[in-house]
């Protein structure tokens, strides 16, 4: 039995964390910790708990270690739990509560990355940039569209690749001028890094 709601269960930056460390991957307690080295291990082991409670994540391997018992995590990729993150399938609350959740994990791999010892942006392709987009609604599907595409070839792990976190928001500016001819240039928000 679930000790949180499932729609509940990234409601939290650590358990967010650890969905997306373990997205295309198994991992054991231990290989977590290397890569949330900021979050406690009681903390983690609670989280890995509750995510797999709620049916998030699944034990795939069980092995001998060290005279204890090492488990291997993965998501399970037909949890409703993974997909409730749907815009048409949850409340304009619940999806709220999502988002605040996302930009506090983003906001924690982010910072864990620059204030470690050996982060070179410049090298490693660390950046962030905001800019505006006008689309109509079929224009946003096909960038929609194009992008998935585009972005296809790079989802699956091998030789020589090595992992990276692409984050995207896209959030309608409400009461903004439709016509970009009667709108004031905008300000960025963010400084432009030179990564897309």
């Amino acid at each position: 039995m679930a000790d949180i709601p499932p729609n509940d269960a990234l409601l939290h930056p650590v358990r967010m964390r650890i969905v997306v460390a373990l997205a295309g991957r198994r991992l054991t307690a231990g290989q977590l910790r290397a890569e949330l080295a900021d979050v406690p291990q009681a903390t983690l082991y609670q989280h890995l708990g509750r995510l797999t409670r709620a049916g998030t994540l699944r034990v795939v391997e069980e092995r001998p270690a060290r005279g204890a018992v090492e488990r291997v995590y993965a998501l399970d990729e037909s949890s409703p739990t993974l997909r409730s993150v749907n815009p048409a399938t949850v409340t304009t609350e619940e999806l709220r509560r999502y988002y605040i959740s996302f930009i506090a994990a983003l906001l924690a791999d982010g910072s864990r990355y620059l204030r470690g010892a050996v982060a070179d942006p410049a090298h490693d392709g660390f950046g962030f940039r905001l800019l505006p987009l006008y689309l109509t609604d079929e224009e946003l599907g096909t960038m929609s569209v194009a992008l998935k595409a585009a972005l296809a070839p790079f989802l699956t792990p091998a030789p020589g690749r090595r992992r990276l976190l692409l984050s995207t928001v896209l959030i309608p500016q409400t009461g903004a001028p439709e016509d970009p001819e009667r709108a004031s240039p905008p300000t960025p928000a963010t400084p432009d890094t030179g990564q897309a």
